[in-house]
């Protein structure tokens, strides 16, 4: 199982969430939306990464964002102003309910 985390810089939730996975010890790979590459054609790789993600499956647009892959099933813990869940997708309102569904989705 594999979480990737998409946050951005200065973002008060994404610290919060990214403290708190780290306290529950769940190993997650971050991925800053500002972070530049070298390649000109693309020089923010996350960003995109992550707008192609919310086109696909129609996920609210803010961070933080985690993205959950367990073999071929992804499961995505959205950060937006309410808390609800569609199918795959779980929605918060803060970190720390964002922290609960992840540890909930790991079974831990």
């Amino acid at each position: 199982m594999e979480i990737i985390l998409y946050t951005e810089t200065d973002c008060e939730d994404c610290e919060n969430l990214k403290n708190l996975l780290k306290k529950a010890n769940i190993k997650f790979k971050n991925k800053d939306l500002n972070e530049e590459s070298e390649n000109l054609m693309n020089k923010h790789p996350n960003k995109w990464e992550h707008i192609d993600l919310i086109r696909d499956y129609n996920l609210p647009p803010w961070v933080p964002t985690a993205v959950i892959k367990n073999n071929d099933k992804m499961t995505f813990v959205c950060s937006s102003n309410k808390t609800g869940n569609e199918g795959n997708i779980y929605i918060a309102e803060e970190p720390e309910i964002m922290i609960k569904q992840i540890k909930k989705i790991l079974e831990l």
